[in-house]
């Protein structure tokens, strides 16, 4: 699992995570998954479709910044990743 955002003003909140089984894990690895902050954006762009490949599913959340400042409002970011863009 992994998220990006730098807060509601810059732009959207993006969670992705996948599914794998255990035995494929090490498949990632040899790819070079690893942290997506320290990878270039080529990099990046390469792995996401070799990700694809090898695990069994995946799901990706792009929260708007909109949505990300209601729920600051409401003090309630803890169910923000359940939040339906909205």
């Amino acid at each position: 699992m992994d998220e990006a955002g730098r807060g509601s003003m810059i732009g959207p909140l993006v969670i992705a995570g996948i599914s794998i089984e255990k035995k494929n894990i090490n498949k990632l690895r040899k790819l070079g998954v690893r942290d997506s902050k320290k990878l270039s954006p080529k990099k990046r762009d390469f792995l996401y479709k070799e990700i694809l490949k090898v695990v069994d599913d995946y799901h990706v959340i792009r929260i708007p910044p909109k949505t990300i400042d209601k729920y600051v409002f409401k003090h309630n970011l803890n169910h923000l990743g359940s939040a339906k863009n909205g």
